[in-house]
């Protein structure tokens, strides 16, 4: 009987001495989801504004733009930079785009979107970065009319 009495505290001991440690795992697993789905959200603007310039709007580097802003909806500090460039063979040099290739006559074309953003974390620790950086990029080929 003795021993049961000393022992009466002890549930509450080391549910008090685990619990904070449980409530931060919690708070991190949480934390790395949101940001994981940021990192989504930037991939999916950048392949999404990719495909809108590659489907005959790759001179609208302003549309592409405005397409990845309008895909990653509510990412905090989210940045696009759209581009158009092009290449005599696939994955080569860039060129010209006006320029004459050998042993195609017409270079291949190319656009390019990369989306950043600074997510903050839900909360705050000191000696931890107070955001954390995130970029996606999606390169597509402009099919060639003449196909």
């Amino acid at each position: 009987m003795r021993l049961v009495e000393e022992e009466k505290g002890n549930a509450l001991i080391e549910f008090s001495v685990t619990m904070p440690l449980l409530v931060l795992i919690f708070l991190g697993a949480v934390t790395l989801s949101l940001i994981i789905a940021q990192n989504l959200a930037l991939t999916d603007a950048a392949y999404q504004a990719a495909k809108y310039g590659a489907n005959g709007h790759n001179n609208d580097i302003a549309g592409m733009e405005n397409v990845a802003s309008k895909c990653a909806g509510g990412v905090p500090g989210f940045t696009a930079v759209a581009q158009e460039y092009c290449t005599c063979t696939p994955g080569g040099s860039v060129v010209s785009c006006t320029a004459t290739c050998l042993p195609y006559s017409t270079p291949f074309e190319y656009v390019t979107v990369t989306t950043t953003a600074l997510v903050p974390p839900l909360y705050s620790v000191p000696g931890i970065a107070s955001s954390v950086a995130l970029s996606a990029t999606s390169t597509l080929r402009v099919p060639w009319s003449g196909y």
